[in-house]
């Protein structure tokens, strides 16, 4: 369970969550709607750990700074809380360190 004004327990199994989502969507189905009670805490935190993923698959870099403050301007006070901002950046290095771990042919990461 993921709780109103704090960062998921498990981020590993968030960023396979948003793999699943990836891997199912079709943009022929139309838009995905992603949205919690108010629609800026967690939503804001999974579109932009999405946009982050996105980036870094794509160019293997990315501002989280620069994806909040674009979300910030389509919806206001999207990722909430200082919290979720610490998580974009914790989640931005553990990616970081799978995908050099997977060029290296390890495919797992444990978090103790």
């Amino acid at each position: 369970m993921w709780k109103d004004f704090v960062a998921p327990e498990h981020p590993v199994g968030l960023l396979s969550f948003l793999r699943r989502i990836n891997e199912a969507y079709s943009p022929d189905l139309g838009p995905l709607l992603v949205h919690c009670s108010a629609g800026v805490g967690r939503t804001g935190t999974l579109v932009a750990l999405d946009t982050l993923v996105a980036e870094l698959d794509d160019e293997n870099q990315a501002s989280i700074f620069n994806i909040i403050c674009d979300l910030r301007h389509q919806r206001n006070f999207l990722v909430q809380s200082l919290v979720s901002q610490i998580f974009h950046y914790f989640i931005d290095f553990l990616y970081k360190i799978n995908l050099e771990m997977s060029k290296k042919y390890i495919f797992a990461i444990v978090i103790c």
